[in-house]
C-alpha cells in the first residue's frame, strides 16, 4: 500500500512539473460468502466463510498528444476460514 501511494505521489508531481494532464480512474469488487449446514448436521457442525476483494487503480499521464504513460495498480486478496467443506447438492 505504501508503494502505491508513493507511485501516485510521483505521478502527481511529474504531472505538475511537466504541465501534463493526469487522469485517475478505478474500480473495486468486494464479495463475502458464508455457508453453514448446522441445521442438517447430525454430528459435526460445518461452516465455510470466504471473502475476496479486488481494487484496481488506473492512471494516465498525458504529457503531449504523442506521449502518454498508462499505469495500472491492482490489489487482490482472498480470505477463507471454516471447519469443513460443504458439498453442493
Amino acid at each position: 500500500m505504501k508503494k502505491l501511494l508513493l507511485v501516485l505521489i510521483l505521478l502527481v508531481t511529474a504531472g505538475s512539473l511537466f504541465a501534463a494532464d493526469l487522469k485517475v480512474t478505478g474500480d473495486a469488487f468486494v464479495r463475502g460468502t458464508y455457508l453453514s449446514n448446522t441445521a442438517f448436521a447430525a454430528t459435526a457442525k460445518q461452516e465455510t466463510m470466504q471473502y475476496d476483494y479486488d481494487f484496481n487503480i488506473y492512471a494516465a499521464l498525458v504529457a503531449s498528444e504523442k506521449a502518454t504513460v498508462f499505469t495500472k495498480f491492482t490489489f487482490d486478496r482472498t480470505l477463507a476460514a471454516g471447519s469443513g467443506q460443504i458439498a453442493n447438492g
